[in-house]
């Protein structure tokens, strides 16, 4: 009987264990309010969350030496985003790049943000807060990485007209109506390469319909492209879909 009652005094600790597991790896997005998130909390959305993607491919072009390079992602002031990628030591033509691609026109990006502001650089949140309710006209995605040697190869011209996104149901390429690149103080380095795209038509119709299962940001280097592919149906806030 003891061995009985301790069995199963084992089995209810084990299942408390897995639930608080469970509640405490939920998303921040969803569980509490963007004014409680940490600095993990942020770094898990930029990092592991519908809206971030981080990827690798192989190199296909001659890097430029690690000191005309940026350490890492843009860190930024104020609302900047955070940097958290260390610099590549393989500068080896053939050898792998990361690149992280970022949708920055959710709401949750851009609440990530703004929390990150009032963390570390002084801000005050009333005023952070009232950003937020300025909703974006256009999507916009940012590219950053560990060999940023392609956007330094080439300007942004040449991505407005290599760079798209592209609807898995019907296939529509949407391209960007302005590409800018982040530069270095020092006006040596591009930190961040920032893609605007249309969210209608001229008509007025939405480029990306709220029942889409799926978007695939692609970038044409020369050699291999960088893909990224985002669910808008996970994309989603405690008010629905935030893109």
């Amino acid at each position: 009987m003891l061995k009985n009652c301790s069995s199963v005094l084992s089995t209810v600790v084990a299942l408390i264990a897995l639930v608080a597991l469970v509640w405490a790896g939920g998303p921040s997005w969803k569980d509490k309010p963007y004014q409680q998130w940490t600095d993990e909390d942020i770094s898990r959305l930029f990092t592991d969350s519908p809206w971030a993607h981080t990827l690798k491919i192989e190199r296909t072009w001659v890097p430029w030496v690690n000191k005309e390079l940026p350490e890492g992602l843009i860190n930024g002031r104020g609302r900047g985003l955070p940097g958290s990628m260390e610099q590549s030591s393989d500068q080896a033509r053939g050898a792998q790049a990361r690149f992280n691609v970022l949708w920055m026109s959710s709401l949750v990006m851009r609440k990530a943000l703004v929390r990150r502001a009032v963390l570390h650089y002084g801000k005050k949140s009333a005023e952070e807060d009232e950003t937020l309710k300025q909703q974006p006209e256009e999507y916009f995605v940012v590219v950053q990485g560990t060999d940023m040697t392609p956007f330094h190869d080439k300007n942004e011209e040449y991505y407005r007209a290599n760079a798209f996104l592209q609807t898995k149901t019907t296939k529509q390429k949407i391209f960007p109506s302005h590409v800018s690149y982040v530069i270095s103080p020092d006006g040596k380095s591009v930190y961040a390469a920032k893609f605007l795209f249309p969210k209608k038509t001229s008509s007025g119709e939405q480029l990306i319909a709220p029942t889409e299962r799926g978007v695939e940001f692609i970038c044409r280097f020369e050699g291999s492209p960088l893909r990224a592919e985002f669910d808008p149906q996970k994309m989603v806030d405690d008010k629905g879909p935030d893109l």
